[in-house]
């Protein structure tokens, strides 16, 4: 959070320093304080991948996937990736990246029914 109070503190700096009548909303943002345009940013993803050492053909749109994929991974909720990812319609996330997922997950049903409470009648 630190991080994010920081950056924070440097985008009013920026606004008071560049004149702008409003704070920039991006968290990342452009000179003029309004967003990137999307090829500048591949660019600048290039650059940092290069500079990295890494695969150049990942784009930044591919942190989306790859965000929605480990948080489903993890057990957040389909709704929960939904709303982060900004989707309108929850069917959009569900035929994107649900398709993937084991439907016959052994023992996810278990919790439903906890050894210790199970008698026999």
């Amino acid at each position: 959070m630190s991080i994010l109070r920081a950056h924070l503190v440097w985008r009013k700096e920026q606004k008071i320093a560049r004149g702008w009548r409003d704070l920039p909303e991006p968290l990342f943002f452009a000179e003029d304080g309004g967003s990137h345009v999307p090829c500048d940013v591949r660019k600048r993803m290039k650059a940092v991948l290069k500079a990295a050492k890494l695969p150049r053909h990942f784009s930044p749109h591919a942190l989306r996937h790859t965000f929605a994929t480990l948080a489903l991974d993890a057990g957040k909720s389909v709704y929960y990736v939904s709303k982060m990812l900004g989707h309108k319609d929850i069917n959009l996330t569900v035929g994107t990246y649900t398709r993937n997922v084991d439907a016959n997950q052994a023992g996810a049903l278990d919790s439903l029914d906890p050894a210790g409470l199970v008698t026999n009648l």
